[in-house]
């Protein structure tokens, strides 16, 4: 058996300390989204009735309470569990990308997606359905749409990766720009 001394053995702890550090800091901020989301969603599902929705900025921002048993725009709903695998393996995969990244916007993008996933699996296993809360009336396409904060997170995590790639693409024709 040999022993490893020195140098090695010093790069050795300092590689997995820097590596348990950054699984660490993901945790912590995938965590720290996700009890955001489920306080936003207690609050509107306890101060707002079922369908009851409010003006804030009358034409730019609603808020209220919608029970959403589907995905995106309501769709597939009554396919409750058929969803909750869908999202739990996303979640899975997300999350292995996520430990093995290099990348720093690659753990924050991702680290926002998997907290806007786990958010809205967690209220389709505790409630059944995922609570939604906002709307942007002015926003193209998607105006008449209630969402929540995990949908944000979500939205803002795939744009991010898309903002780097397209960018990384324009430097670069042959580099990958996505390094996991």
């Amino acid at each position: 058996m040999i022993k490893e001394v020195g140098f090695i053995e010093i790069t050795k702890k300092a590689i997995i300390t820097k590596r348990t550090k950054a699984i660490f800091a993901t945790i912590v901020f995938v965590a720290i989204l996700f009890v955001v989301d489920q306080i936003l969603k207690i609050y509107f599902s306890t101060n707002y009735g079922l369908n009851e929705t409010e003006k804030v900025f009358a034409g730019f921002l609603n808020i209220g309470y919608i029970r959403n048993y589907g995905v995106a725009f309501g769709m597939f709903s009554g396919m409750k569990w058929a969803i909750v695998l869908i999202g739990a393996v996303i979640s899975i995969l997300i999350s292995t990308v996520l430990v093995k990244s290099k990348q720093v916007y690659i753990k924050i993008a991702l680290g926002l997606v998997l907290a806007g996933a786990i958010g809205n699996l967690f209220d389709r296993l505790s409630v059944g359905y995922v609570i939604d809360y906002l709307q942007i009336p002015i926003l193209p396409f998607v105006g008449s749409t209630i969402f929540n904060i995990s949908d944000v997170y979500i939205i803002v995590g795939c744009a991010i990766i898309l903002f780097f790639e397209v960018r990384s693409k324009s430097n670069s024709k042959n580099d990958m720009p996505v390094q996991f």
